[in-house]
Protein backbone atom coordinates (compact mmCIF):
# COMPACT_ATOMS: atom_id res chain seq x y z
CA UNK A 1 0.00 0.00 0.00
CA UNK A 2 1.57 3.37 -0.67
CA UNK A 3 2.88 5.55 1.59
CA UNK A 4 0.53 7.98 3.51
CA UNK A 5 2.63 10.74 2.68
CA UNK A 6 2.75 10.55 -0.90
CA UNK A 7 0.62 13.08 -2.59
CA UNK A 8 -2.73 11.87 -3.85
CA UNK A 9 -3.05 13.64 -7.27
CA UNK A 10 -6.37 13.69 -10.20
CA UNK A 11 -4.05 10.91 -12.02
CA UNK A 12 -4.48 8.43 -8.76
CA UNK A 13 -7.98 9.08 -8.32
CA UNK A 14 -8.61 8.23 -12.34
CA UNK A 15 -6.87 5.24 -11.71
CA UNK A 16 -8.64 3.63 -8.84
CA UNK A 17 -11.73 4.18 -10.64
CA UNK A 18 -10.71 2.54 -13.41
CA UNK A 19 -10.24 -0.21 -11.40
CA UNK A 20 -13.44 -0.16 -9.21
CA UNK A 21 -15.17 -0.55 -12.57
CA UNK A 22 -13.29 -3.82 -13.63
CA UNK A 23 -13.18 -5.33 -10.26
CA UNK A 24 -16.22 -7.50 -8.49
CA UNK A 25 -15.11 -6.51 -4.92
CA UNK A 26 -13.18 -3.58 -3.50
CA UNK A 27 -9.94 -1.99 -4.89
CA UNK A 28 -6.68 -1.85 -2.51
CA UNK A 29 -6.36 1.97 -1.26
CA UNK A 30 -5.12 3.71 0.94
CA UNK A 31 -6.38 3.96 4.43
CA UNK A 32 -6.49 7.60 4.58
CA UNK A 33 -8.42 7.80 0.83
CA UNK A 34 -11.58 9.92 1.49
CA UNK A 35 -9.25 12.69 3.68
CA UNK A 36 -6.85 12.81 0.57
CA UNK A 37 -9.65 13.32 -1.84
CA UNK A 38 -11.21 16.10 -0.11
CA UNK A 39 -7.37 17.65 0.15
CA UNK A 40 -6.83 16.98 -3.33
CA UNK A 41 -10.17 18.65 -4.32
CA UNK A 42 -9.53 21.83 -2.15
CA UNK A 43 -5.79 22.24 -4.08
CA UNK A 44 -7.63 22.42 -7.12
CA UNK A 45 -10.01 24.64 -6.22
CA UNK A 46 -7.41 27.31 -5.37
CA UNK A 47 -5.55 26.47 -8.47
CA UNK A 48 -8.96 27.78 -10.02
CA UNK A 49 -8.76 30.73 -7.94
CA UNK A 50 -5.11 31.65 -8.40
CA UNK A 51 -5.64 31.38 -12.63
CA UNK A 52 -9.49 33.43 -12.22
CA UNK A 53 -7.75 36.10 -10.58
CA UNK A 54 -4.89 36.32 -13.25
CA UNK A 55 -7.14 36.23 -16.47
CA UNK A 56 -10.72 34.00 -16.24
CA UNK A 57 -10.75 33.08 -19.97
CA UNK A 58 -7.18 32.16 -20.22
CA UNK A 59 -6.58 28.45 -21.42
CA UNK A 60 -5.08 27.32 -17.88
CA UNK A 61 -8.14 29.07 -16.23
CA UNK A 62 -10.12 26.29 -18.41
CA UNK A 63 -8.23 23.40 -18.42
CA UNK A 64 -8.44 23.80 -14.19
CA UNK A 65 -11.86 24.57 -14.34
CA UNK A 66 -12.97 21.14 -16.39
CA UNK A 67 -10.09 19.30 -13.97
CA UNK A 68 -12.22 19.96 -11.23
CA UNK A 69 -15.26 18.76 -12.73
CA UNK A 70 -14.13 16.01 -13.86
CA UNK A 71 -12.23 15.10 -10.14
CA UNK A 72 -15.50 15.08 -8.81
CA UNK A 73 -17.40 13.00 -10.49
CA UNK A 74 -15.09 10.62 -10.48
CA UNK A 75 -15.04 10.54 -6.61
CA UNK A 76 -18.54 10.15 -6.77
CA UNK A 77 -17.95 7.27 -8.72
CA UNK A 78 -15.51 6.18 -6.69
CA UNK A 79 -17.47 6.14 -3.54
CA UNK A 80 -20.87 4.49 -5.09
CA UNK A 81 -18.68 1.35 -7.18
CA UNK A 82 -17.16 0.79 -3.29
CA UNK A 83 -20.07 1.28 -1.14
CA UNK A 84 -22.25 -0.83 -3.51
CA UNK A 85 -19.67 -3.42 -2.77
CA UNK A 86 -19.37 -2.94 1.18
CA UNK A 87 -23.21 -3.36 1.29
CA UNK A 88 -23.26 -6.89 -0.89
CA UNK A 89 -20.16 -8.07 1.16
CA UNK A 90 -22.34 -7.50 4.50
CA UNK A 91 -25.18 -9.07 3.41
CA UNK A 92 -22.83 -12.41 2.90
CA UNK A 93 -21.38 -12.01 5.95
CA UNK A 94 -24.78 -11.39 8.04
CA UNK A 95 -25.59 -15.12 6.04
CA UNK A 96 -22.54 -16.51 7.82
CA UNK A 97 -19.77 -16.11 4.65
CA UNK A 98 -16.27 -14.96 4.92
CA UNK A 99 -15.58 -11.92 2.98
CA UNK A 100 -12.04 -9.95 3.13
CA UNK A 101 -11.80 -6.60 4.69
CA UNK A 102 -8.50 -5.99 4.22
CA UNK A 103 -9.16 -3.54 1.42
CA UNK A 104 -11.71 -1.30 3.19
CA UNK A 105 -10.90 2.13 4.82
CA UNK A 106 -11.86 2.93 8.25
CA UNK A 107 -14.57 4.70 7.61
CA UNK A 108 -15.59 1.99 5.14
CA UNK A 109 -15.04 -0.89 7.88
CA UNK A 110 -18.45 1.34 9.99
CA UNK A 111 -20.17 1.04 7.96
CA UNK A 112 -19.92 -2.49 6.72
CA UNK A 113 -20.33 -3.44 10.66
CA UNK A 114 -23.56 -1.73 10.58
CA UNK A 115 -24.67 -3.32 7.74
CA UNK A 116 -23.83 -6.71 9.30
CA UNK A 117 -25.33 -5.73 12.53
CA UNK A 118 -28.56 -4.42 10.66
CA UNK A 119 -29.09 -7.17 8.46
CA UNK A 120 -28.41 -10.00 11.21
CA UNK A 121 -31.16 -8.27 13.50
CA UNK A 122 -33.48 -8.37 10.62
CA UNK A 123 -32.92 -12.32 9.61
CA UNK A 124 -33.19 -12.79 13.94
CA UNK A 125 -36.82 -11.26 13.86
CA UNK A 126 -38.06 -12.58 10.27
CA UNK A 127 -36.96 -15.96 9.74
CA UNK A 128 -36.51 -16.68 13.89
CA UNK A 129 -40.46 -15.68 14.54
CA UNK A 130 -39.10 -13.20 17.14
CA UNK A 131 -40.69 -10.34 15.14
CA UNK A 132 -44.38 -9.90 13.12
CA UNK A 133 -44.71 -6.65 11.53
CA UNK A 134 -48.51 -5.47 12.01
CA UNK A 135 -48.21 -3.16 8.49
CA UNK A 136 -49.49 -4.54 5.27
CA UNK A 137 -46.78 -3.74 1.95
CA UNK A 138 -49.76 -1.05 1.07
CA UNK A 139 -48.76 0.58 4.37
CA UNK A 140 -45.26 1.11 3.02
CA UNK A 141 -46.69 2.60 -0.54
CA UNK A 142 -47.99 6.12 -0.89
CA UNK A 143 -51.21 6.24 -2.43
CA UNK A 144 -51.92 7.75 -6.02
CA UNK A 145 -54.65 10.46 -5.67
CA UNK A 146 -56.89 9.79 -8.73
CA UNK A 147 -58.31 13.25 -9.58
CA UNK A 148 -61.95 12.40 -10.88
CA UNK A 149 -62.58 12.90 -14.54
CA UNK A 150 -64.47 15.90 -15.38
CA UNK A 151 -66.00 15.22 -18.74
CA UNK A 152 -66.34 18.81 -20.34
CA UNK A 153 -70.07 19.54 -21.95
CA UNK A 154 -69.74 21.71 -24.96
CA UNK A 155 -71.90 24.80 -24.25
CA UNK A 156 -74.93 25.03 -25.68
CA UNK A 157 -75.23 28.12 -28.18
CA UNK A 158 -78.72 29.58 -28.09
CA UNK A 159 -79.72 31.91 -30.84
CA UNK A 160 -79.99 35.56 -29.47
CA UNK A 161 -83.31 37.18 -31.16
CA UNK A 162 -84.27 40.78 -30.63
CA UNK A 163 -86.91 41.26 -28.20
CA UNK A 164 -90.12 41.61 -29.06
CA UNK A 165 -92.22 44.77 -28.92
CA UNK A 166 -95.09 45.07 -26.86
CA UNK A 167 -96.26 48.58 -27.18
CA UNK A 168 -98.09 49.75 -23.68
CA UNK A 169 -100.31 52.27 -25.59
CA UNK A 170 -102.80 50.68 -28.05
CA UNK A 171 -103.07 53.88 -30.61
CA UNK A 172 -99.11 54.46 -29.78
CA UNK A 173 -98.46 52.48 -33.42
CA UNK A 174 -101.13 52.44 -35.95
CA UNK A 175 -101.22 49.51 -37.98
CA UNK A 176 -100.70 51.11 -40.98
CA UNK A 177 -96.89 52.06 -39.93
CA UNK A 178 -96.45 48.26 -39.47
CA UNK A 179 -93.98 48.23 -42.29
CA UNK A 180 -91.39 51.13 -42.48
CA UNK A 181 -88.68 49.74 -44.65
CA UNK A 182 -89.08 48.14 -48.59
CA UNK A 183 -87.87 44.80 -49.44
CA UNK A 184 -85.36 45.61 -51.83
CA UNK A 185 -83.12 47.81 -48.68
CA UNK A 186 -80.65 45.94 -46.62
CA UNK A 187 -81.70 45.39 -43.31
CA UNK A 188 -81.01 47.92 -40.65
CA UNK A 189 -79.26 47.78 -37.76
CA UNK A 190 -80.19 45.48 -34.52
CA UNK A 191 -82.01 48.84 -32.94
CA UNK A 192 -83.89 49.31 -35.68
CA UNK A 193 -84.73 46.11 -36.82
CA UNK A 194 -86.07 45.32 -33.68
CA UNK A 195 -88.88 48.21 -33.53
CA UNK A 196 -90.12 47.35 -37.30
CA UNK A 197 -90.75 44.06 -36.94
CA UNK A 198 -94.63 42.96 -37.06
CA UNK A 199 -94.19 41.85 -33.79
CA UNK A 200 -96.62 44.99 -33.04
CA UNK A 201 -99.19 42.71 -34.12
CA UNK A 202 -99.25 41.48 -30.59
CA UNK A 203 -99.95 44.46 -28.77
CA UNK A 204 -101.65 44.46 -25.48
CA UNK A 205 -104.23 46.94 -24.13
CA UNK A 206 -104.24 45.11 -20.68
CA UNK A 207 -101.53 48.65 -19.42
CA UNK A 208 -102.84 50.92 -17.17
CA UNK A 209 -104.10 54.58 -20.04
CA UNK A 210 -103.11 56.65 -17.67
CA UNK A 211 -99.04 55.89 -18.39
CA UNK A 212 -97.70 58.89 -20.26
CA UNK A 213 -97.47 58.18 -23.75
CA UNK A 214 -93.70 59.56 -24.22
CA UNK A 215 -90.59 59.47 -21.48
CA UNK A 216 -87.28 61.38 -21.23
CA UNK A 217 -84.72 59.51 -22.28
CA UNK A 218 -80.14 59.84 -22.68
CA UNK A 219 -79.23 58.13 -25.56
CA UNK A 220 -76.02 55.72 -24.97
CA UNK A 221 -75.27 55.06 -27.77
CA UNK A 222 -75.57 56.38 -31.93
CA UNK A 223 -78.98 54.76 -33.25
CA UNK A 224 -79.58 54.36 -37.01
CA UNK A 225 -82.99 55.99 -38.31
CA UNK A 226 -86.21 55.14 -36.29
CA UNK A 227 -89.75 54.90 -38.00
CA UNK A 228 -92.14 56.32 -35.26
CA UNK A 229 -95.63 56.75 -35.90
CA UNK A 230 -95.97 60.32 -37.37
CA UNK A 231 -92.24 61.34 -37.81
CA UNK A 232 -88.58 59.44 -37.70
CA UNK A 233 -86.07 59.78 -35.33
CA UNK A 234 -82.66 60.33 -35.77
CA UNK A 235 -80.84 59.78 -32.32
CA UNK A 236 -76.72 60.35 -31.71
CA UNK A 237 -75.20 59.17 -28.28
CA UNK A 238 -75.42 61.72 -25.44
CA UNK A 239 -79.08 62.86 -26.90
CA UNK A 240 -81.49 63.91 -24.54
CA UNK A 241 -85.09 63.51 -26.26
CA UNK A 242 -88.70 62.43 -25.22
CA UNK A 243 -89.64 59.38 -27.37
CA UNK A 244 -92.86 57.52 -28.08
CA UNK A 245 -93.18 54.89 -24.78
CA UNK A 246 -93.08 51.73 -26.96
CA UNK A 247 -89.96 53.23 -28.74
CA UNK A 248 -88.63 54.40 -25.58
CA UNK A 249 -89.01 50.84 -23.63
CA UNK A 250 -87.37 49.05 -26.66
CA UNK A 251 -84.32 51.18 -26.35
CA UNK A 252 -83.85 50.74 -22.48
CA UNK A 253 -84.06 46.82 -23.00
CA UNK A 254 -81.15 47.03 -25.92
CA UNK A 255 -79.32 49.36 -23.09
CA UNK A 256 -79.23 52.33 -26.11
CA UNK A 257 -80.95 54.39 -24.04
CA UNK A 258 -81.41 55.29 -20.11
CA UNK A 259 -85.00 56.57 -18.61
CA UNK A 260 -84.82 59.88 -17.06
CA UNK A 261 -86.72 60.39 -13.85
CA UNK A 262 -87.85 64.56 -13.17
CA UNK A 263 -89.14 64.97 -10.16
CA UNK A 264 -91.01 68.19 -8.76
Amino acid sequence: MPSNQEPFTFEDLTEICRREQKSKYPVEVRPDFYLVVRECRDRLKKEIEREFSIDQYSLKAKLASNQLIKFQEKSQQVFEFRFAKIQSMGLRAALGNRVDLRKLTPEELEFFNLIVEIISSKKSMLIGGEFTSTRTIDNYIAPVKREPVVQEVPARTEEIRPPEIVPEDEGALPPEDEEMFPEDEEEPAKVASAISEPAVESRSAAESPAEPEYILVRILADIPEIAGSDRNFRLKKEDIVTLPLPIANILIKQNAALKINIGL
